[in-house]
């Protein structure tokens, strides 16, 4: 079973279909800066709910055509334009009833009044998209700084990996200088006699 804004989703789809340049799901998406995969999963009932933003999405980038009180299901009027009919025609109809010789002042002004009201709820979501950008803005940039920071540490791991090895190869290299210009041990073994031996070999007694 559809809920109510996703009955009023499928109601503007219908109308912009028939009145509009739009005339599938990726049009739809496309203008409205939406992914066609939410709208089709919208209108097979994939999604519960639809959101009161995607509705106004879809609203503002169709001229705002639809009576934002309609998109909330607390009017029957779909249009702005069906609404300042209503109101004009309730205008007439009460100045008629009150006095027939009064001028058509209060018509006018009932079709300013909710061309203002339009307007007004046209600023706030519009005002409402762009807190939820600057938000989105505001998460990549950290995003971003933390990236930055990582590759940063990163960098600074490696170069001291690298001043390490190059301290390793100076102690290497200073170590083969030192033995290498080390004078060779004499070995004593082949000279060493006990005492008297020597002697003896050359036939020398002692006195």
């Amino acid at each position: 079973m559809q809920t109510k804004e996703n009955e009023i989703f499928k109601q503007m789809l219908d109308w912009i279909y028939a009145n509009t340049e739009a005339r599938n799901q990726a049009d739809v998406a496309r203008k409205s800066d939406l992914f066609e995969a939410t709208i089709s999963r919208a209108l097979n009932g994939k999604i519960k709910r639809v959101k009161q933003e995607t509705l106004r999405k879809v609203n503002s980038a169709f001229g705002n055509v639809f009576n934002p009180a309609w998109l909330r299901g607390d009017s029957d009027i779909m249009l702005i334009a069906d609404l300042a009919e209503d109101n004009s025609n309730n205008s007439l109809n009460t100045v008629s009833s009150a006095s027939p010789s009064s001028n058509d002042t209060p018509t006018i002004s009932s079709l300013i009044n909710a061309a203002l009201a339009a307007k007004d709820e046209t600023i706030m979501s519009l005002k409402r998209e762009l807190s939820a950008k600057d938000d989105l803005i505001a998460t990549l940039r950290a995003q971003q700084t933390d990236k930055d920071n990582l590759i940063a540490d990163k960098e600074n791991l490696i170069a001291d990996k690298e001043r390490y090895i190059l301290d390793l190869q100076q102690q290497i290299l200073a170590l083969r200088r030192r033995y290498s210009q080390e004078p060779p041990k004499k070995d004593f073994s082949t000279d060493y006699h006990p005492l008297g031996v020597a002697e003896r070999e050359r036939g020398v007694t002692k006195p």
